[in-house]
């Protein structure tokens, strides 16, 4: 009897264009070397990937890597199914299910303190081209960094990004903060890198103080 006991994707993100990265166990709990054996992967009606499955002795256990590609963004279901030149024992195993969220593109705002005349003078430029190398527009990425100055924050609606970096920022408003605590709750991303800008004190003050502990300029004394 073989059986499929487990079924996974290795990448932490999934992208369009991007090969996604599946790993397989296989155990062989039947009396006989295991032979003949193929690991399919099917997205839909699709056949996805084919793994050609080497023996596997009485007992031992034998793991699988492949790859499978997607087209487009949304949630996508994975089924893995092992095929054998003879009936199986127990078919209920040669089974598993994965469900996949795959990311038309991941967002990023970095807040750069001191910009300079180009991206690459300021204080995250470099950031974004790591994030994002491409040296074409042709060229898929994943992550979509879009820079902007600290005056530039208020105006941004931070549930359209995945992370958020303060990149040498010297202090931001009150309300910001609280933004921020209320984005990092929710399950974003953020990033604060130093700099010779960045008021130790205001960021001790703000950043590492909850905000039903701050006092809001507006709140009124009972």
């Amino acid at each position: 009897n073989a059986a499929l006991t487990r079924f996974e994707l290795q990448n932490p993100l999934v992208g369009i264009g991007f090969p996604a990265r599946f790993e397989a166990e296989v155990a062989n709990f039947g009396p006989r070397v295991l032979r003949g054996v193929t690991l399919q992967v099917k997205q839909g009606d699709r056949i996805a990937s084919e793994v050609a499955l080497p023996p596997i002795e009485p007992g031992a256990r034998a793991v699988e890597q492949g790859v499978v590609h997607f087209t487009d963004a949304g949630t996508f279901g994975l089924t893995a199914t092992l095929t054998a030149p003879s009936d199986n024992a127990l078919a209920a195993d040669d089974r598993r299910d994965l469900s996949v969220e795959v990311r038309r593109s991941v967002g990023l705002l970095l807040v750069d303190g001191r910009p300079g005349a180009t991206r690459m003078e300021g204080q995250a430029g470099y950031l974004a081209t790591a994030l994002s190398p491409q040296t074409q527009r042709s060229e898929p990425s994943l992550f979509d960094p879009k820079v902007i100055t600290d005056l530039e924050v208020p105006g941004e609606v931070f549930d359209e990004y995945d992370l958020i970096a303060l990149c040498n920022v010297q202090r931001l408003a009150e309300e910001t903060w609280v933004r921020l605590e209320a984005f990092t709750r929710a399950g974003g991303a953020l990033l604060i890198f130093g700099g010779d800008l960045v008021s130790a004190d205001h960021y001790n003050r703000h950043a590492a103080t909850p905000a039903k502990q701050r006092i809001h300029p507006n709140a009124r004394a009972a």
